[in-house]
């Protein structure tokens, strides 16, 4: 129990050790609810025992008052007009747009010649792979393949050509990157 000069109602008795040289201890006193409450709300505020089952609200943002203007300075800048207090004149500085983004004009076409082969009609068609597309195609001479014109085929591999454009040769098993309009 809690023993001491604080508590009103606590009597004096000897040690139950022995006398020694404490002398006279408090004895040991159950003191009520009422009493207890008492003591504390005598020497306590209610600020200085935080409640467990209260929570603060958040502080709630304050809007941004500005300040009072004064008559004597120029009106604000209108932020349409850039930084010219005078809208009816043009900007000194005027800031230029920026372009609008471009959309693409070309993808990306990987060309693999694989190989010929001699159709029984007697036609040769060579073997093609395309990456982008994860797909072979047969083509002969003629044939389109995206904007190039297949122009040759021979065992080592095939001539292609852009319009307008110089031929390309593409060897067999070697894969070209080429940008193609859309």
């Amino acid at each position: 129990g809690l023993v001491g000069p604080c508590w009103p109602h606590a009597k004096q008795s000897p040690s139950p050790w022995g006398g020694g040289r404490q002398g006279r201890q408090s004895a040991a006193v159950d003191p009520s609810l009422r009493e207890v409450l008492d003591i504390q709300r005598a020497y306590l505020t209610p600020g200085d025992v935080p409640n467990p089952f209260f929570r603060e609200p958040p502080a709630q943002p304050t809007p941004r008052e500005r300040p009072p203007r004064n008559p004597k300075d120029p009106p604000p800048a209108n932020p349409n007009t850039g930084n010219n207090p005078n809208p009816n004149k043009p900007s000194p500085n005027p800031q230029p747009n920026p372009p609008p983004v471009a959309t693409p004009s070309t993808r990306p076409l990987t060309l693999c010649y694989l190989g010929l082969l001699k159709r029984p009609d007697g036609n040769t068609v060579a073997l093609i792979s395309i990456a982008e597309e994860n797909s072979q195609r047969f083509i002969r001479i003629g044939d389109q393949l995206a904007s190039f014109t297949i122009i040759a085929i021979s065992p080592e591999g095939i001539q292609i050509q852009e319009p307008n454009g110089p031929a390309i040769f593409l060897p067999r098993g070697n894969p070209q990157r080429f940008e193609v309009p859309l």
